[in-house]
């Protein structure tokens, strides 16, 4: 459902564009500062107070719209998130390198143990960026957003079935069962990432980032079958299957490190804006203090003038 929805999304995006980036031409003055934004374009900041403008109807930028607190907890979980892909990314292809001429215990116990603690840093990553504001007014984006924050445990679910494979070694109905849920865990937890993609997709289509929303588009639509068989390795792999599973990672980190392009591009738009807030702050202030002092200069050459009766009888 994800991929199809995208494809709507591109076009929707573009048509909000056009009236958000249009030239405002009558008096609109802004409602923190009075400044008359007439003469500047919808959905940029005021010359004064840095305060952004829509015109009714449109989409905001949700990664600036909080304060700074939000703006604080965006940069922390995608952070973390490009963190999380960059370790898979260099996890995978190290553990396929070290292991073609066979998977020994410390290659492996080392590639499960990383995988384990990068499924616990890609939950806490998710909550961070998938927060309830995503969803306050999209209720059709609701289900990707349910998607995504439930099945980022899958990928702790998965792993633990593999670290119980890995350490006890079992047989028979059990094996079968933690190889089922290992398998099955990772392939629910690839399908998260797809939802996660799906919706920073659309908030960057929202920022007018569009190197990120191809970016990310392009790990929605075809993430997720790369990703499948990526996460599949056997304990003994022949050399004419090297060739093949080679191109087949090696599709797979280039759509990851889209995924990661995507997720560093929005993060760096977070910590501009909230850099930019920060700037729009100051420079209030030091126009409020400009403005005391010249006050302050301003009433001390005024004298004041006496006040008597002179000539005129005062009864």
């Amino acid at each position: 459902m994800a991929p199809v929805m995208a494809l709507f999304r591109t076009s929707m995006i573009h048509g909000v564009r056009r009236v958000v980036g249009s030239r405002i031409d009558v008096d609109v003055p802004c409602g923190t500062c009075g400044y008359n934004l007439r003469g500047l374009t919808w959905g940029r900041a005021c010359p004064e107070c840095g305060a952004t403008h829509q015109p009714r109807g449109t989409m905001t930028d949700t990664l600036l719209a909080g304060d700074e607190g939000e703006r604080a907890r965006w940069r922390l979980g995608l952070a973390l998130a490009a963190a999380c892909v960059l370790v898979a990314m260099v996890g995978r292809v190290a553990f396929f390198l070290l292991s073609a001429p066979g998977v020994s215990e410390l290659v492996a116990g080392t590639y499960i143990g990383l995988g384990a603690i990068n499924s616990v840093l890609w939950i806490s990553a998710v909550w961070l960026v998938m927060p309830p504001s995503v969803v306050e007014k999209r209720r059709w984006m609701r289900r990707p957003w349910i998607a995504a924050r439930v099945l980022c445990f899958a990928w702790l679910v998965g792993y633990g079935c593999l670290v119980a494979r890995y350490a006890t070694n079992p047989s028979g109905l059990v094996e079968t069962a933690l190889g089922i849920g290992d398998l099955g865990g990772r392939a629910l937890g690839g399908i998260g990432v797809l939802c996660v993609a799906f919706v920073l997709s659309f908030l960057a289509g929202e920022a007018e980032m569009e190197r990120a929303e191809r970016r990310l588009n392009a790990a929605v639509w075809l993430l997720a079958f790369p990703t499948l068989l990526a996460q599949a390795f056997p304990e003994k792999m022949a050399w004419f299957t090297l060739i093949p599973l080679g191109m087949v990672l090696f599709f797979w980190c280039w759509l990851m490190g889209l995924l990661l392009l995507g997720i560093l591009d929005l993060h760096r738009h977070v910590r501009w804006g909230q850099r930019e807030a920060i700037v729009t702050v100051d420079r209030q202030r030091r126009i409020d203090e400009r403005r005391a002092e010249l006050d302050a200069e301003i009433a001390a050459t005024v004298r004041s003038v006496p006040r008597h009766g002179g000539d005129v009888k005062i009864d």
